[in-house]
């Protein structure tokens, strides 16, 4: 019985959904990472930047299209972060930052006292 109900969690399939999952959000986080600069990059210039296959970059490009994540020029196949989003990304990232430092202050009291 042990084991019964969780044995299905090691399953080869869903090791590798989970595995292509992770490949993906990898892959979203490498194309947002060029982006975050908030400037206009075209398809070959990320393919490039983040050894992508363009097929690839272009099926999750068609993704944050969809869900306004980015700007999408057609015309020159450039894309760019959304102002939403950049803006969602700045307040993360001074948040991250914020919290280091209060992180960094703490340790330092610690050491003092």
């Amino acid at each position: 019985m042990k084991g019964m109900l969780t044995s299905h969690l090691f399953s080869p399939t869903l090791i590798y959904y989970l595995s292509w999952e992770k490949l993906a959000l990898l892959a979203i986080d490498d194309i947002l990472e060029v982006l975050q600069n908030g400037e206009w990059h075209t398809l070959k210039e990320i393919a490039e930047k983040k050894q992508l296959r363009e097929t690839k970059l272009k099926l999750i490009m068609s993704f944050l299209a969809e869900y306004d994540f980015i700007r999408l020029d057609l015309a020159t196949s450039r894309i760019r972060l959304s102002p939403q989003l950049l803006n969602f990304l700045k307040k993360i990232q001074d948040l991250e930052r914020e919290e280091a430092i209060k992180f960094e202050r703490s340790r330092c009291w610690m050491l003092v006292g």
